[in-house]
């Protein structure tokens, strides 16, 4: 067989695993931008009213931070 010939079932399956993979990458980016659009609403609802706006701040943007260096 000559390179770049490839047969139904591998074209199949070649295009299948793309899809897969570009999918699974569109979520996980999603989620990321999800977060970064709310950060400000999360940023009162998710911590305490006796903390400082910039403690908040650091606080929010810390745990956006540290996901992405825990993100295999």
């Amino acid at each position: 067989m000559s390179e770049g010939v490839y047969t139904t079932e591998e074209k199949r399956k070649r295009i299948f695993g793309i899809v897969g993979a570009a999918s699974g990458n569109l979520v996980e980016w999603f989620d990321f931008y999800i977060y970064a659009v709310f950060a400000v609403y999360f940023q009162q609802a998710l911590t305490s009213p006796d903390m400082t706006s910039a403690t908040k701040q650091i606080y929010i943007w810390g745990v956006f931070a540290a996901s992405f260096f825990s993100d295999p």
